[in-house]
């Protein structure tokens, strides 16, 4: 069979089609992207060639939505939100030193320094954080590194995704049960005072559709992009073009030149799509 640009496109976006649809059927109990990992590992396995996502065009998408994603983050991000739920941010922060620590002594001394590096960042930051690394490794010819970095992404997708989604549905539960979820009127109350003072709500909502979000995204991924080049260049990569788009996501929602959760402003289809490429084009 040969594969053409149309055959597979049509295949990944059947085989996102199939995981949503089961995912769906089982209440969300089987989450979509553990079926998306299982069905294009078992399609590598046999008769995907490896270069079916680069046929599909989906390597071009994703560098279109990659920087726009990362701008999305970072305008999730609220002090106030931080300041509410400062024991969580506690809980996080500690198990993020404690992965580090244990990653980079017990690991150091069995795999080696790279190794230990590339794996810490999938470990505790999820998806984004393995995609910058493996970014990041790639650029410096560690393509091992890379490569356990994404396996360890795909790993994650068969346990973590799976133990999450039962945790969360019991917390769910619990909420719903106790009306906690319905506890919301302190939050929009306050959005309600601050909306005045913030410059994106000084243009007519009638304006702001679905083009305004995404070309706001857009601009500020060009522009960390841009500056990219000279800060990783000057900082050794330390500070590059996907740590300037999360720090241009949050200093534009905090002045207000984006709203928080552009993308989800933009549709809610685009913001699925976005998240969908990024855990998956690579």
């Amino acid at each position: 069979m040969t594969f053409t640009f149309e055959w597979a496109i049509t295949i990944c976006v059947g085989i996102f089609l199939i995981g949503s649809a089961i995912s769906l059927k089982t209440n969300f109990r089987i989450p979509t992207m553990l079926t998306v990992a299982i069905l294009f590992l078992a399609g590598f396995w046999t008769i995907f060639p490896q270069d079916l996502i680069e046929i599909s065009g989906l390597k071009t998408v994703y560098n279109i939505c990659f920087l726009v994603v990362l701008i999305h983050v970072g305008a999730m991000f609220e002090w106030k939100n931080l300041k509410k739920d400062w024991r969580i941010a506690i809980v996080v922060i500690t198990a993020i030193i404690a992965i580090t620590v244990l990653v980079s002594t017990i690991g150091g001394v069995i795999f080696g320094k790279e190794i230990v590096i590339s794996s810490i960042p999938p470990l505790t930051g999820g998806g984004i954080a393995g995609i910058i690394m493996m970014d990041a490794a790639n650029a410096k010819g560690y393509t091992q590194a890379a490569l356990l970095a994404m396996m360890i992404m795909t790993l994650q997708m068969f346990i973590g995704f799976t133990l999450s989604g039962i945790v969360l549905r019991k917390e769910a539960a619990v909420r719903l049960a106790s009306g906690l979820l319905n506890a919301d009127t302190d939050e929009k109350d306050s959005d309600i005072v601050t909306k005045k003072s913030r410059l994106i709500d000084r243009i007519p909502d009638k304006y702001k559709d679905t083009t305004f979000h995404f070309f706001a995204c857009c601009l500020l991924g060009a522009t960390a992009y841009f500056l990219g080049n000279y800060t990783g260049s000057v900082t050794g990569g330390i500070v590059n073009r996907s740590i300037l788009a999360i720090i241009f996501g949050i200093l534009a929602n905090a002045i207000g030149i984006i709203e928080k959760n552009p993308l989800e402003k933009s549709g809610e289809k685009t913001h699925e799509l976005c998240r969908d490429i990024i855990e998956n084009a690579l």
